[in-house]
């Protein structure tokens, strides 16, 4: 279903300059696509640890890779034929990727009936981690919105070649990506979102400060690395405090509903910072968003400790 609304959302892009269209497109594409990446990436591990499998980074990392080529052609196609182009060679992708969703399951002809249950109470943790979710996407999206922005504008990349950088920031997490599933179970889920959370944090400080695309290569390395232990060890985490009955509805909140809140309320006042303040007190800001979260989790270690993870003790 969400492919379909992808399709439908690049279409738009791609044959359309009306604001109210291109507002309904982006809309649409928040309420399908994000909540069902969300959903996909919870299956994904639920099958896995289903079948014991330690794999989750290994299977993101082609997400990152799909990302790097995208962002490489997109790159390509605009010296060719502008955003229009790439909008229509995007859909066309999309509508292939239709056709791969036939390896699913068919959905049972039977609907299963299950006795009526009490509503699942949830694990003080997972209130900690939507606070601290708020903090970190008012930084991470904000920092992502604009950082292609300011690749072009403060370092002087051509738009053309805003897409090889793109592709370099997505290619440079893929080892990491698969390096993530030899440490994650050897370390809680929680010090990795907080250590991952801390690495973005001093990313953006940075970034904001350099003017040397060679200082920036080094950077997306650093950036490689701690993004995807932030990025799983978020789904992770939330798997663990969540009960097996919730635990879709949980990561659809955390991963979906709170960062579009963050973004929708202090997305508007960040592009101000950007535009009237300048990038390195906009990085300085989102990098100190996400500092403020680690300190949200650190300061409420014990909800994470005093109890069982819930998807554990049921």
């Amino acid at each position: 279903g969400y492919l379909v609304a992808f399709t439908v959302v690049l279409l738009i892009f791609a044959n359309t300059r009306i604001q109210i269209l291109l507002i309904g497109a982006v809309l649409l594409h928040e309420m399908s696509v994000g909540p069902g990446m969300t959903l996909g990436m919870q299956l994904t591990i639920t099958r896995l640890g289903d079948a014991g499998r330690a794999m989750l980074g290994q299977i993101r990392s082609f997400a990152a890779m799909g990302f790097a080529s995208a962002s490489f052609l997109a790159g390509q196609l605009f010296t060719v034929g502008g955003f229009p182009l790439i909008f229509w060679v995007a859909a066309m992708f999309s509508v292939f990727s239709i056709q791969m969703a036939t390896v699913f399951p068919p959905r049972p002809k039977v609907k299963r009936t299950e006795e009526k249950q009490a509503p699942t109470k949830r694990n003080p943790a997972f209130y900690v981690l939507v606070a601290a979710q708020f903090f970190a996407m008012m930084g991470i999206r904000n920092h992502f919105a604009f950082i292609f922005i300011f690749f072009s504008k403060d370092l002087g990349i051509p738009t053309a070649e805003v897409g090889i950088w793109a592709a370099l920031l997505a290619g440079l997490e893929i080892p990491f990506f698969v390096l993530m599933d030899k440490i994650l179970p050897r370390i809680p889920s929680r010090s990795a979102y907080i250590s991952g959370m801390l690495g973005m944090a001093v990313f953006m400080f940075l970034l904001g400060a350099t003017q040397s695309l060679v200082v920036l290569f080094f950077l997306m390395i650093f950036r490689g690395f701690v993004w995807p232990s932030l990025h799983l060890s978020s789904f992770v985490v939330v798997s663990e405090v969540s009960n097996p009955r919730n635990v879709a509805t949980n990561q659809a909140i955390l991963q979906v509903t709170v960062p579009s809140i963050a973004m929708l309320l202090t997305g508007p006042g960040f592009g101000w910072v950007f535009d009237n303040l300048g990038a390195q007190t906009f990085f300085a800001l989102c990098g100190f968003m996400c500092l403020v979260a680690v300190i949200v989790v650190l300061s409420t270690k014990r909800w994470f400790s005093a109890s069982v993870p819930v998807a554990q003790a049921a």
